[in-house]
């Protein structure tokens, strides 16, 4: 009978501890939830590289770029509630990004950053719209996605450098074709004479 009483009394006690740290549980997820909702996420001195003279033209043209970029940087430093009430456009957005490139940056190394943009653009909405988002996914989602972004703009500015060099290059063979014509145009003119 005493042994039974012993029993009992240690379930009891092990009830109660394991309904403590149950409730010791909760509490923290519900005071991660808190605090998830109440904090900022991104940075706010996003330093991105400025596009060239080169390619201010063509991203003007391509104005989905900007409002992309625009919403991003506008994203960054909000809160997790603000941040979902536009992720919804900012996938969009990105979506858009890659079905309207332009002609000029149609090339493959382009093409590839936009879709790692894209992919970071939908990483980031699921991070943000799961049952229990976690701060430093959506942190590292931000940073990830700034990253991005920063390596579409140097790619562009690179893409259309090159073009430039390239078509310099071949005007300057063009011109040295044409001065080479004419000196052998003048040789066998004054070999004719």
């Amino acid at each position: 009978m005493q042994r039974n009483f012993y029993i009992l009394v240690g379930l009891i006690g092990f009830s109660l501890i394991w309904a403590c740290d149950s409730q010791k549980g909760q509490q923290q997820e519900e005071n991660q939830t808190k605090q998830d909702s109440t904090s900022f996420y991104g940075s706010a001195s996003v330093k991105l590289p400025q596009i060239n003279s080169a390619a201010i033209a063509i991203v003007n043209d391509w104005s989905i770029f900007d409002d992309f970029e625009n919403e991003l940087v506008a994203m960054n430093t909000l809160s997790l509630s603000e941040i979902r009430s536009r992720s919804e456009r900012l996938v969009s957005f990105s979506d858009s990004l890659a079905n309207t490139v332009p002609d000029t940056l149609s090339e493959q190394s382009v093409i590839s950053r936009i879709n790692v943009l894209q992919t970071r653009v939908k990483l980031l909405d699921q991070a943000i719209n799961s049952e229990r988002p976690k701060s430093e996914a959506i942190s590292s989602c931000f940073d990830e996605l700034n990253t991005s972004l920063a390596n579409l703009k140097v790619r562009i500015n690179e893409k259309l450098l090159k073009d430039r060099i390239d078509l310099d290059r071949k005007e300057s063979e063009e011109e040295e074709r044409k001065k080479q014509q004419a000196i052998l145009d003048s040789i066998i003119a004054a070999e004719n004479q």
